[in-house]
């Protein structure tokens, strides 16, 4: 029998290991969407098809409740509030125009997207070829973005993926704000919107060239609009900065979030700025480093190793926490009720376990902290904004009555929480 001569086989070989590898991809999709999304076949096995990063061990940790507690009547209250919250115009309008042909587009561009996740995410050495790649560009001192599309990921100077934003006119956005702000001065409440700041700093130092990076220049025409129209603001990329903040240390390199870090020290800075234009009284003890105890632990991913710091407060703290999306309440001390430690004691890093999935708001549409001890601010805040403020507004909650979180509000449904909850202060935390 003749042998089969190297270039021969090679071909063969290569065609094996790309099949094997669509074969792991289109398992993995087959068990997230198929067999726990539609079927609701939940184990450690499908878990595993699903979510396992290559050579990680997935943790599954299940959240114990107290069967024998009865749920308090404000968490039905909030939850009666969650379900009568008024429907989007745009939703509405959206519901009552969609063709068959944007449906089936709409799908096939999940679909498709689906795909790009999961073989960027999950495909064998796809870490390590993004590595090599990196590694390559910078022997050959090039500096550049391989694609100018808004949406599109390209690699900054500091390593970190990060996606191309092109230049907009964000009178809508603003006007959206605005809207909001008018709701709450018409029900006499104080409005206050908060800036979050970017990976990218304001003179896009980090930017090769080729990239678009207009994040900052629009936010910066945001508050232009906002002040001309008297929304109060506080832009926390220069009070950030003026703290000693970086952009560089102050985001994750494996998730896109800041770290939880930055969201502690914003809290601080938020709680001086109530201080000093609104009349509160926030303890300053309540936001520097030295009155807790911070619990780090890591994230894995098969090249980069990095640590997650839960601030636990040192002195003593008495909190009931309402989840009204989920039916769920927690009782007890600031650490017990505003976190989840059981996802603090993992090492592994996968899709489940991220930098923030210790946080119990993580994406609640209604959330509540109600202090039990005498607090300095005898008020109620409600917070309108997103995933950032997950390691934010627990530490505005430690010295306020009653804090509410409610994502990503509308100016149509301002109007109506304004009017269940009754707050003191609203504060809207952005970025455009």
């Amino acid at each position: 029998m003749k042998k089969k001569k190297l270039y021969q086989i090679l071909p063969l070989v290569m065609v094996g290991i790309c099949v094997a590898g669509m074969c792991a991809v289109g398992v993995r999709i087959f068990a997230k969407k198929v067999m726990i999304g539609k079927l609701g076949i939940e184990n450690y096995v499908t878990c595993a098809l699903a979510d396992y990063n290559w050579g990680d061990r997935l943790e599954r940790t299940v959240t114990e409740t107290n069967e024998t507690e009865s749920k308090p009547e404000r968490l039905k209250t909030l939850e009666q509030i969650l379900k009568e919250a008024p429907v989007t115009k745009e939703d509405t309008e959206e519901s009552g125009s969609v063709t068959f042909f944007d449906q089936w587009k709409s799908k096939v561009v999940e679909k498709e997207n689906d795909i790009e996740k999961y073989c960027n995410d999950k495909f064998l050495l796809y870490t390590g070829m993004r590595s090599f790649s990196r590694g390559f560009d910078q022997v050959m001192s090039w500096d550049l973005a391989y694609a100018r599309t808004n949406g599109t990921t390209y690699t900054l100077k500091t390593g970190f993926d990060y996606e191309a934003v092109e230049e907009k006119d964000m009178s809508d956005y603003a006007d959206k704000i605005i809207a909001e702000a008018n709701c709450a001065k018409k029900a006499g409440v104080d409005f206050l919107y908060v800036q979050y700041p970017y990976r990218v700093d304001e003179e896009s130092t980090q930017v090769p060239w080729g990239a678009d990076a207009y994040e900052n220049d629009n936010a910066d025409q945001v508050l232009k609009l906002l002040g001309k129209n008297s929304v109060d603001v506080l832009d926390l990329r220069e009070a950030l900065q003026e703290a000693g903040w970086e952009n560089n240390t102050g985001f994750y390199e494996t998730d896109g979030h800041w770290t939880t870090r930055s969201g502690f020290q914003s809290a601080g800075i938020i709680a001086d700025y109530l201080n000093t234009q609104y009349g509160f009284q926030y303890d300053t003890g309540y936001f520097g480093e030295t009155s807790y105890t911070v619990k780090s632990y890591g994230l894995n991913n098969p090249s980069i190793r990095e640590k997650v710091e839960l601030f636990l407060p040192d002195f003593e703290t008495d909190m009931v926490v309402m989840d009204a999306y989920r039916d769920e309440f927690y009782m007890g001390s600031f650490e017990e009720t505003a976190f989840d430690m059981s996802k603090a004691d993992t090492e592994e890093y996968s899709t489940v376990l991220t930098a923030y999935s210790a946080s119990r708001i993580r994406n609640s549409y209604l959330f509540e902290y109600q202090n039990q001890k005498a607090t300095n601010n005898r008020k109620r805040i409600l917070v309108c904004s997103n995933s950032f403020c997950w390691h934010l507004v627990p530490y505005l909650a430690l010295d306020t009555d009653v804090l509410d979180y409610v994502y990503n509000i509308t100016p149509e449904q301002m109007e109506y929480y304004i009017n269940t909850l009754s707050p003191d202060m609203v504060l809207v935390l952005d970025r455009p």
